[in-house]
């Protein structure tokens, strides 16, 4: 299969597995994976969960504890928006993104 097709790279982020960019998970595969939604939370939580792929994939051969929290995170928060989809505009939206910030913010202090 093609390097940075949505198979592999869905099968590599699933297992939350770090690959090194050349590998079957690139940073190109995973953001599109993650940017297709349709509604506001998921909108808000791919853009979150692909920019914590893409910091898993580049930190993941210096520090590989915090690339797999990240892809779990990322993973989390992308089933959590498609679970409670927000659609926009809504008040709810906005405290969505806090919350999303929120879990970035312990994530990165952990």
């Amino acid at each position: 299969m093609q390097v940075g097709t949505v198979p592999d790279d869905w099968e590599c982020y699933r297992r939350a597995e770090v690959i090194p960019i050349g590998g079957n998970c690139t940073v190109a595969g995973r953001a599109t994976l993650l940017a297709d939604s349709s509604n506001g939370a998921a909108d808000v939580a791919s853009e979150a969960a692909a920019a914590l792929a893409t910091a898993a994939v580049l930190l993941g051969p210096k520090d590989p504890a915090f690339a797999k929290k990240a892809l779990n995170t990322a993973h989390s928060l992308y089933d959590y928006a498609n679970l409670y989809p927000v659609r926009i505009p809504s008040p709810a939206l906005a405290r969505y993104e806090q919350l999303v910030m929120a879990l970035l913010a312990a994530l990165i202090a952990d």
